[in-house]
Protein backbone atom coordinates (compact mmCIF):
# COMPACT_ATOMS: atom_id res chain seq x y z
CA UNK A 1 0.00 0.00 0.00
CA UNK A 2 2.76 2.40 0.89
CA UNK A 3 4.65 1.44 -2.25
CA UNK A 4 1.65 2.26 -4.47
CA UNK A 5 1.16 5.57 -2.69
CA UNK A 6 4.83 6.47 -3.42
CA UNK A 7 4.44 5.76 -7.14
CA UNK A 8 1.35 7.96 -7.35
CA UNK A 9 3.03 10.85 -5.56
CA UNK A 10 6.09 10.59 -7.84
CA UNK A 11 3.96 10.68 -11.01
CA UNK A 12 1.99 13.65 -9.74
CA UNK A 13 5.26 15.51 -9.14
CA UNK A 14 6.52 14.79 -12.67
CA UNK A 15 3.26 15.91 -14.19
CA UNK A 16 3.35 19.10 -12.17
CA UNK A 17 6.94 19.76 -13.09
CA UNK A 18 6.22 19.22 -16.80
CA UNK A 19 3.24 21.56 -16.65
CA UNK A 20 5.33 24.20 -14.91
CA UNK A 21 8.01 23.97 -17.63
CA UNK A 22 5.46 24.24 -20.40
CA UNK A 23 3.73 27.15 -18.73
CA UNK A 24 7.05 28.93 -18.21
CA UNK A 25 8.01 28.45 -21.87
CA UNK A 26 4.68 29.71 -23.08
CA UNK A 27 4.70 32.80 -20.89
CA UNK A 28 8.35 33.46 -21.76
CA UNK A 29 7.66 33.22 -25.50
CA UNK A 30 4.64 35.54 -25.27
CA UNK A 31 6.66 38.00 -23.23
CA UNK A 32 9.53 38.08 -25.76
CA UNK A 33 7.05 38.40 -28.61
CA UNK A 34 5.32 41.34 -27.01
CA UNK A 35 8.57 43.12 -26.08
CA UNK A 36 10.66 42.53 -29.30
CA UNK A 37 11.99 45.40 -31.52
CA UNK A 38 10.44 45.77 -34.99
CA UNK A 39 13.04 45.58 -37.85
CA UNK A 40 12.47 47.76 -40.91
CA UNK A 41 14.05 46.93 -44.32
CA UNK A 42 16.95 49.31 -45.19
CA UNK A 43 18.17 49.57 -48.85
CA UNK A 44 21.85 48.72 -49.31
CA UNK A 45 23.71 51.08 -51.68
CA UNK A 46 25.87 49.37 -54.29
CA UNK A 47 29.48 50.71 -54.36
CA UNK A 48 30.50 52.56 -57.56
CA UNK A 49 33.48 51.44 -59.65
CA UNK A 50 35.94 54.21 -60.44
CA UNK A 51 36.71 54.47 -64.17
CA UNK A 52 38.72 56.72 -66.45
CA UNK A 53 37.13 57.99 -69.64
CA UNK A 54 37.80 60.08 -72.69
CA UNK A 55 35.50 61.65 -75.27
CA UNK A 56 34.07 59.28 -77.87
CA UNK A 57 35.26 60.75 -81.15
CA UNK A 58 32.98 60.37 -84.20
CA UNK A 59 34.81 59.99 -87.54
CA UNK A 60 33.09 61.50 -90.58
CA UNK A 61 36.06 61.63 -93.00
CA UNK A 62 37.24 58.82 -95.32
CA UNK A 63 39.08 56.02 -93.54
CA UNK A 64 42.85 56.57 -93.86
CA UNK A 65 44.61 53.69 -95.62
CA UNK A 66 48.31 54.16 -94.90
CA UNK A 67 51.37 52.79 -96.65
CA UNK A 68 55.07 53.44 -97.09
CA UNK A 69 57.40 53.37 -100.05
CA UNK A 70 60.07 55.21 -101.98
CA UNK A 71 59.68 57.91 -104.58
CA UNK A 72 60.29 56.77 -108.13
CA UNK A 73 60.13 58.48 -111.49
CA UNK A 74 57.00 57.35 -113.24
CA UNK A 75 58.77 57.78 -116.56
CA UNK A 76 62.39 56.71 -116.98
CA UNK A 77 64.46 55.26 -119.84
CA UNK A 78 67.74 53.51 -120.45
CA UNK A 79 69.91 55.46 -122.89
CA UNK A 80 71.60 53.32 -125.53
CA UNK A 81 72.82 53.69 -129.08
CA UNK A 82 71.87 51.65 -132.14
CA UNK A 83 75.41 51.93 -133.51
CA UNK A 84 78.73 51.20 -131.86
CA UNK A 85 81.88 53.26 -131.78
CA UNK A 86 83.83 55.80 -129.76
CA UNK A 87 81.98 58.41 -127.69
CA UNK A 88 83.14 61.87 -128.80
CA UNK A 89 80.60 64.00 -126.92
CA UNK A 90 78.58 63.84 -123.72
CA UNK A 91 75.96 66.35 -122.61
CA UNK A 92 77.00 68.28 -119.45
CA UNK A 93 74.30 66.48 -117.46
CA UNK A 94 76.05 63.22 -118.39
CA UNK A 95 79.63 64.42 -118.20
CA UNK A 96 79.22 65.69 -114.63
CA UNK A 97 75.92 64.00 -113.66
CA UNK A 98 74.70 67.46 -112.75
CA UNK A 99 72.08 69.71 -114.20
CA UNK A 100 69.18 68.96 -116.47
CA UNK A 101 68.53 68.50 -120.15
CA UNK A 102 65.71 69.50 -122.47
CA UNK A 103 63.79 67.37 -124.92
CA UNK A 104 65.73 66.66 -128.16
CA UNK A 105 69.05 67.78 -126.64
CA UNK A 106 71.99 65.68 -127.88
CA UNK A 107 73.04 63.60 -124.90
CA UNK A 108 75.63 61.32 -126.55
CA UNK A 109 77.42 61.50 -129.89
CA UNK A 110 79.35 58.52 -131.31
CA UNK A 111 82.22 59.07 -133.76
CA UNK A 112 80.59 59.21 -137.22
CA UNK A 113 83.57 60.33 -139.35
CA UNK A 114 83.31 57.30 -141.68
CA UNK A 115 79.56 57.73 -142.10
CA UNK A 116 79.98 61.43 -142.83
CA UNK A 117 82.61 60.68 -145.51
CA UNK A 118 80.33 58.14 -147.14
CA UNK A 119 77.51 60.67 -146.96
CA UNK A 120 79.59 63.27 -148.79
CA UNK A 121 80.49 60.71 -151.47
CA UNK A 122 76.81 59.84 -151.79
CA UNK A 123 76.01 63.53 -152.34
CA UNK A 124 78.64 63.71 -155.10
CA UNK A 125 77.36 60.55 -156.80
CA UNK A 126 73.80 61.88 -156.65
CA UNK A 127 74.85 65.17 -158.19
CA UNK A 128 76.60 63.33 -161.06
CA UNK A 129 73.59 61.04 -161.57
CA UNK A 130 71.24 64.04 -161.69
CA UNK A 131 73.43 65.70 -164.34
CA UNK A 132 73.53 62.54 -166.43
CA UNK A 133 69.74 62.15 -166.14
CA UNK A 134 69.20 65.73 -167.24
CA UNK A 135 71.46 65.17 -170.28
CA UNK A 136 69.67 61.93 -171.17
CA UNK A 137 66.30 63.64 -170.99
CA UNK A 138 67.47 66.41 -173.36
CA UNK A 139 68.74 63.80 -175.80
CA UNK A 140 65.41 61.98 -175.59
CA UNK A 141 63.52 65.13 -176.50
CA UNK A 142 65.80 65.66 -179.51
CA UNK A 143 65.33 62.09 -180.70
CA UNK A 144 61.55 62.33 -180.29
CA UNK A 145 61.58 65.44 -182.49
CA UNK A 146 63.65 63.72 -185.19
CA UNK A 147 61.45 60.60 -185.01
CA UNK A 148 58.39 62.71 -185.52
CA UNK A 149 59.83 64.07 -188.76
CA UNK A 150 60.94 60.62 -189.90
CA UNK A 151 64.63 61.43 -189.59
CA UNK A 152 65.50 58.70 -187.02
CA UNK A 153 64.43 55.07 -186.70
CA UNK A 154 62.32 53.63 -183.86
CA UNK A 155 65.28 51.64 -182.55
CA UNK A 156 67.27 54.79 -181.80
CA UNK A 157 64.32 56.28 -179.93
CA UNK A 158 63.90 53.08 -177.90
CA UNK A 159 67.58 53.10 -176.98
CA UNK A 160 67.47 56.64 -175.62
CA UNK A 161 64.28 55.85 -173.67
CA UNK A 162 66.06 52.91 -172.02
CA UNK A 163 69.06 55.10 -171.24
CA UNK A 164 66.81 57.69 -169.50
CA UNK A 165 65.11 54.94 -167.44
CA UNK A 166 68.50 53.54 -166.41
CA UNK A 167 69.65 56.99 -165.28
CA UNK A 168 66.46 57.43 -163.24
CA UNK A 169 66.88 54.04 -161.55
CA UNK A 170 70.53 54.79 -160.76
CA UNK A 171 69.55 58.13 -159.20
CA UNK A 172 66.85 56.44 -157.09
CA UNK A 173 69.40 53.86 -155.88
CA UNK A 174 71.86 56.58 -154.93
CA UNK A 175 69.12 58.48 -153.04
CA UNK A 176 68.21 55.31 -151.14
CA UNK A 177 71.86 54.75 -150.26
CA UNK A 178 72.09 58.30 -148.97
CA UNK A 179 68.99 57.79 -146.82
CA UNK A 180 70.57 54.70 -145.31
CA UNK A 181 73.72 56.67 -144.59
CA UNK A 182 71.67 59.43 -142.95
CA UNK A 183 70.03 56.81 -140.70
CA UNK A 184 73.50 55.51 -139.81
CA UNK A 185 74.60 59.04 -138.89
CA UNK A 186 71.43 59.57 -136.84
CA UNK A 187 72.08 56.30 -135.01
CA UNK A 188 75.37 57.77 -133.82
CA UNK A 189 73.44 60.38 -131.81
CA UNK A 190 71.31 59.85 -128.70
CA UNK A 191 68.75 62.60 -128.12
CA UNK A 192 66.74 63.34 -124.97
CA UNK A 193 63.20 61.88 -125.19
CA UNK A 194 61.87 64.41 -122.65
CA UNK A 195 62.86 67.17 -120.26
CA UNK A 196 64.65 65.51 -117.37
CA UNK A 197 67.85 64.60 -115.59
CA UNK A 198 70.34 61.76 -115.36
CA UNK A 199 69.83 59.16 -112.68
CA UNK A 200 73.03 57.19 -113.37
CA UNK A 201 75.84 57.22 -115.93
CA UNK A 202 78.11 54.36 -116.97
CA UNK A 203 80.28 55.85 -119.75
CA UNK A 204 82.81 58.63 -120.36
CA UNK A 205 84.09 60.52 -123.38
CA UNK A 206 86.48 58.29 -125.36
CA UNK A 207 84.81 55.05 -124.30
CA UNK A 208 83.99 52.45 -126.93
CA UNK A 209 80.39 51.25 -126.84
CA UNK A 210 78.58 48.45 -128.62
CA UNK A 211 75.20 48.65 -130.35
CA UNK A 212 72.41 48.44 -127.78
CA UNK A 213 74.73 48.94 -124.79
CA UNK A 214 73.10 50.87 -121.91
CA UNK A 215 75.02 54.05 -121.26
CA UNK A 216 72.88 55.87 -118.69
CA UNK A 217 69.50 56.04 -116.93
CA UNK A 218 67.44 59.18 -117.47
CA UNK A 219 64.18 60.24 -115.87
CA UNK A 220 61.68 63.05 -115.81
CA UNK A 221 60.30 64.34 -112.52
CA UNK A 222 57.25 65.83 -114.17
CA UNK A 223 55.43 62.74 -112.87
CA UNK A 224 56.59 61.01 -109.69
CA UNK A 225 55.09 57.95 -108.04
CA UNK A 226 55.21 55.93 -104.84
CA UNK A 227 54.47 52.20 -104.80
CA UNK A 228 52.95 50.98 -101.53
CA UNK A 229 52.15 47.40 -100.57
CA UNK A 230 48.73 46.98 -98.98
CA UNK A 231 47.14 44.01 -97.27
CA UNK A 232 43.89 42.57 -98.54
CA UNK A 233 41.80 44.18 -95.78
CA UNK A 234 43.35 47.61 -96.46
CA UNK A 235 42.91 47.35 -100.23
CA UNK A 236 39.25 46.42 -99.74
CA UNK A 237 38.63 49.80 -98.08
CA UNK A 238 39.62 51.87 -101.13
CA UNK A 239 36.56 52.76 -103.25
CA UNK A 240 36.79 51.66 -106.88
CA UNK A 241 40.36 50.40 -106.52
CA UNK A 242 39.91 47.72 -109.19
CA UNK A 243 37.62 49.82 -111.35
CA UNK A 244 40.05 52.64 -112.10
CA UNK A 245 38.36 55.16 -109.80
CA UNK A 246 41.73 56.87 -109.00
CA UNK A 247 41.24 57.35 -105.27
CA UNK A 248 42.90 60.48 -103.89
CA UNK A 249 45.89 60.36 -101.56
CA UNK A 250 48.17 62.57 -99.48
CA UNK A 251 51.92 61.99 -99.66
CA UNK A 252 54.60 63.07 -97.19
CA UNK A 253 58.24 62.85 -98.30
CA UNK A 254 61.15 63.18 -95.88
CA UNK A 255 64.44 64.76 -96.94
CA UNK A 256 67.22 66.06 -94.65
CA UNK A 257 64.85 66.61 -91.73
CA UNK A 258 62.26 68.42 -93.84
CA UNK A 259 58.90 66.96 -94.79
CA UNK A 260 57.43 67.81 -98.18
CA UNK A 261 53.76 67.35 -98.99
CA UNK A 262 52.05 66.53 -102.25
CA UNK A 263 48.68 65.30 -103.38
CA UNK A 264 48.30 62.22 -105.53
CA UNK A 265 45.96 59.62 -106.96
CA UNK A 266 45.96 55.86 -107.30
CA UNK A 267 46.82 55.17 -110.94
CA UNK A 268 47.79 51.52 -111.07
CA UNK A 269 47.18 48.28 -109.17
CA UNK A 270 49.20 45.10 -109.55
CA UNK A 271 47.22 42.31 -111.26
CA UNK A 272 48.10 39.78 -108.55
CA UNK A 273 49.10 39.50 -104.90
CA UNK A 274 52.76 39.15 -104.04
CA UNK A 275 53.48 35.45 -103.57
CA UNK A 276 55.66 36.03 -100.48
CA UNK A 277 53.99 38.87 -98.61
CA UNK A 278 50.40 38.38 -99.85
CA UNK A 279 50.19 42.13 -100.39
CA UNK A 280 49.00 44.17 -103.35
CA UNK A 281 51.29 46.74 -104.99
CA UNK A 282 49.40 50.02 -105.46
CA UNK A 283 50.96 52.91 -107.41
CA UNK A 284 50.16 56.45 -106.27
CA UNK A 285 51.11 59.10 -108.82
CA UNK A 286 51.81 62.63 -107.60
CA UNK A 287 52.65 66.02 -108.99
CA UNK A 288 56.17 66.87 -110.13
CA UNK A 289 59.00 67.99 -107.86
CA UNK A 290 58.14 71.64 -108.52
CA UNK A 291 54.76 71.08 -106.81
CA UNK A 292 56.18 69.68 -103.55
CA UNK A 293 55.69 72.01 -100.59
CA UNK A 294 57.69 71.91 -97.32
CA UNK A 295 55.26 71.48 -94.41
CA UNK A 296 57.48 70.50 -91.46
CA UNK A 297 61.05 71.06 -90.43
CA UNK A 298 63.53 73.74 -91.48
CA UNK A 299 64.27 74.21 -95.17
CA UNK A 300 67.84 72.99 -95.86
CA UNK A 301 70.47 75.60 -96.58
CA UNK A 302 70.79 74.03 -100.00
CA UNK A 303 67.19 74.89 -100.74
CA UNK A 304 64.49 72.52 -101.91
CA UNK A 305 65.92 69.51 -103.79
CA UNK A 306 65.25 69.44 -107.54
CA UNK A 307 63.90 65.90 -107.25
CA UNK A 308 63.25 63.44 -104.47
CA UNK A 309 63.84 60.19 -106.33
CA UNK A 310 64.40 57.27 -103.91
CA UNK A 311 63.35 59.39 -100.91
CA UNK A 312 61.23 57.72 -98.23
CA UNK A 313 57.53 58.56 -98.44
CA UNK A 314 54.43 58.01 -96.31
CA UNK A 315 51.14 57.71 -98.20
CA UNK A 316 47.58 58.11 -96.94
CA UNK A 317 44.97 56.93 -99.42
CA UNK A 318 41.39 58.08 -98.91
CA UNK A 319 39.34 55.00 -98.06
CA UNK A 320 35.60 54.54 -97.82
CA UNK A 321 33.38 56.80 -95.70
CA UNK A 322 31.33 54.72 -93.27
CA UNK A 323 28.31 55.71 -91.19
CA UNK A 324 28.34 55.76 -87.36
CA UNK A 325 32.12 55.45 -87.26
CA UNK A 326 34.28 56.20 -84.23
CA UNK A 327 38.04 56.38 -83.67
CA UNK A 328 39.06 54.66 -80.44
CA UNK A 329 42.22 53.17 -78.88
CA UNK A 330 42.70 49.55 -79.87
CA UNK A 331 42.70 48.58 -76.16
CA UNK A 332 39.16 49.93 -75.70
CA UNK A 333 37.46 46.95 -77.37
CA UNK A 334 36.59 44.05 -75.07
CA UNK A 335 35.11 40.87 -76.54
CA UNK A 336 33.51 42.83 -79.35
CA UNK A 337 32.13 45.58 -77.08
CA UNK A 338 33.14 49.04 -76.00
CA UNK A 339 32.41 50.34 -72.52
CA UNK A 340 30.62 53.67 -72.27
CA UNK A 341 30.00 55.88 -69.29
CA UNK A 342 26.34 56.88 -69.62
CA UNK A 343 26.06 59.24 -66.70
CA UNK A 344 26.82 57.04 -63.66
CA UNK A 345 26.00 53.79 -65.43
CA UNK A 346 28.09 51.49 -67.53
CA UNK A 347 26.87 50.63 -71.02
CA UNK A 348 28.23 47.70 -73.01
CA UNK A 349 27.82 48.50 -76.71
CA UNK A 350 28.72 45.99 -79.47
CA UNK A 351 30.90 47.37 -82.28
CA UNK A 352 32.04 46.28 -85.71
CA UNK A 353 35.75 46.59 -86.48
CA UNK A 354 36.32 48.52 -89.70
CA UNK A 355 40.01 49.33 -89.87
CA UNK A 356 43.19 49.18 -87.78
CA UNK A 357 45.29 52.35 -87.87
CA UNK A 358 48.40 51.89 -85.79
CA UNK A 359 47.36 51.88 -82.14
CA UNK A 360 43.84 53.01 -82.98
CA UNK A 361 40.72 51.33 -84.30
CA UNK A 362 37.94 52.56 -86.49
CA UNK A 363 34.71 50.92 -85.38
CA UNK A 364 31.03 51.21 -86.29
CA UNK A 365 28.46 51.31 -83.48
CA UNK A 366 24.72 51.90 -83.25
CA UNK A 367 22.58 53.52 -80.52
CA UNK A 368 25.33 55.52 -78.83
CA UNK A 369 23.84 57.51 -75.91
CA UNK A 370 24.16 61.28 -76.10
CA UNK A 371 27.15 62.68 -74.20
CA UNK A 372 28.45 59.15 -73.50
CA UNK A 373 32.17 58.87 -72.85
CA UNK A 374 34.50 56.00 -73.69
CA UNK A 375 35.81 54.01 -70.73
CA UNK A 376 39.55 53.43 -71.20
CA UNK A 377 40.40 51.88 -67.82
CA UNK A 378 39.89 48.27 -66.82
CA UNK A 379 36.92 46.78 -64.96
CA UNK A 380 37.28 43.39 -63.31
CA UNK A 381 33.71 42.19 -63.92
CA UNK A 382 31.86 44.58 -66.27
CA UNK A 383 28.06 44.36 -66.10
CA UNK A 384 25.73 46.39 -68.25
CA UNK A 385 24.05 49.02 -66.06
CA UNK A 386 26.47 48.77 -63.14
CA UNK A 387 27.25 51.91 -61.15
CA UNK A 388 30.47 53.72 -62.05
CA UNK A 389 32.22 56.91 -61.04
CA UNK A 390 34.00 58.87 -63.79
CA UNK A 391 37.18 60.02 -62.01
CA UNK A 392 38.45 61.69 -65.20
CA UNK A 393 35.65 64.25 -65.10
CA UNK A 394 36.03 64.74 -61.36
CA UNK A 395 39.73 65.47 -61.83
CA UNK A 396 38.97 67.93 -64.63
CA UNK A 397 36.31 69.68 -62.55
CA UNK A 398 38.66 70.03 -59.59
CA UNK A 399 41.40 71.38 -61.81
CA UNK A 400 39.05 74.04 -63.14
CA UNK A 401 38.05 75.30 -59.66
CA UNK A 402 40.41 78.17 -58.65
CA UNK A 403 41.96 78.32 -55.19
CA UNK A 404 40.27 80.70 -52.75
CA UNK A 405 43.49 82.73 -52.50
CA UNK A 406 43.46 83.27 -56.25
CA UNK A 407 39.83 84.39 -56.36
CA UNK A 408 39.24 88.01 -57.09
CA UNK A 409 37.13 89.62 -54.33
Amino acid sequence: MLKLLGIIVRNVLWVGLTGAVLAGGYFGFTSMRDNRDTLEPVPVSQPSTAVQTEPLRPWVAPLPVRGEGFVTAERSVSLSTLAGGEIVYLHPSLASEDGRFAKDDILVRIDDAAEQANLRKADADIAAAQSQLALDRVERERMQSLFGRGLTPQKTLDEIEAQVAASEYRLEGLMASKAALEVAVANKVVRAPFDGAILSNEVETGAIVSPGQTMAEAFTDESLAVVVNLGEAEAALIPGLFDGANAEADVRIAFAGTTYAASGKVTKVAPALDTRTRTLAVTVSLDGADKLQPVAGPLPASGAPPALINAFAEVEIYGATEQNTYLIPSTAVHSGNIWLADGRSLRLVPVKRLHVDGGNLFVAAEDIPDNARLVVSTIAVPVDGMAIEDVSRVAVSEAQVPDSEDETP
